[in-house]
């Protein structure tokens, strides 16, 4: 692949990330205003459930992407091994900060 390819998936990471946060915060204050759940509810309710597979399928997306920069590495000629080693850690970053960020919406009320 060339290095242009690889320009790609160096922000590719931060991209899906940056794509998730919006959907992610952006689709809880929409459900919130239009069908708030009651309070008694507590973290049981289906936006968290929504906002959690949200969130998995993500993450899964992005380990997958990380997993197949590094197997990649092998093939590339050494001057891309390095785009192909950072796009793949820049992906791992970005699946733990999907992680770290979301799993909260599991044990938190959505609209308190």
């Amino acid at each position: 692949m060339t290095r242009s390819h690889w320009m790609v998936h160096l922000v590719g990471g931060l991209t899906l990330w940056c794509l998730w946060f919006v959907l992610l915060y952006g689709g809880l204050g929409i459900m919130c205003s239009v069908a708030s759940p009651p309070l008694a509810a507590g973290q049981w309710t289906w936006i968290n459930g929504v906002l959690l597979i949200l969130t998995l399928a993500f993450t899964v997306l992005l380990v997958t992407l990380a997993r197949w920069c590094w197997y990649r590495q092998e093939t590339e000629p050494s001057e891309l091994q390095v785009y192909v080693r950072l796009s793949s850690a820049l992906y791992g970053m970005s699946a733990f900060a999907v992680l770290a960020v979301g799993l909260p919406v599991g044990v938190l009320p959505p609209c308190a």
